[in-house]
């Protein structure tokens, strides 16, 4: 369809690689994998459209695990609208519940690995460094934002035809980058 295209979905996380792609994107603050939020965020996306959701982050707070109903959800409304998912999984925090960040990372990675869906994990040396994170231990820079944004367009082997920021964003992107930058 005319209107498909690339656009980025899920939590915070996904808000903030949102802003460093300048894709489209319907990913707001403390989605969970297992709210009806996610799913609803499928239907704002137009049919054929790739997208790239990051969501995990959320759940691991909570030290959910049992996720493959929810996942089966998602996925589904997704195969049902033709939309090709790129799942963003949860990465390592800087905070106590980083076991659990990791354990969800692991599931999620075997979940998609049968699904045939593109995984990409945020859990390596690379990334987990805590100069590419906002205070919290949780959010990312826009650095850290940059780097999840490249390793996931370079794993769905879609082009990254997003132009270079400009230089001053509008207040609305500038109250943004602050909350996911923690102050």
């Amino acid at each position: 369809p005319a209107l498909a295209s690339i656009y980025v979905g899920g939590d915070s996380l996904g808000v903030g690689v949102g802003l460093v792609s300048r894709t489209p994107s319907v990913a707001t603050e403390s989605v969970r994998i297992t709210s009806k939020i996610s799913v609803n965020q499928i239907y704002e996306v137009p049919k054929g459209s790739t997208l790239f959701l990051s969501l995990g982050t959320n759940d691991a707070v909570g030290g959910v695990l049992k996720v493959q109903k929810s996942v089966d959800a998602i996925l589904g409304a997704a195969a049902d609208r033709g939309i090709r998912v790129i799942w963003l999984g949860p990465p390592c925090v800087f905070k106590t519940w980083d076991d659990s960040a990791k354990a969800l990372d692991d599931v999620l990675a075997g979940i998609m690995a049968q699904e045939g869906v593109t995984y990409v994990s945020m859990r390596d040396d690379a990334i987990c460094v805590r100069s590419l994170r906002a205070g919290d231990g949780v959010h990312f820079t826009m650095k850290g934002y940059r780097m999840m944004w490249d390793r996931a367009i370079a794993a769905s082997g879609e082009a990254d035809t997003a132009p270079a920021p400009p230089v001053e964003a509008s207040s609305r992107k500038r109250r943004q980058v602050a909350d996911l930058r923690g102050g």
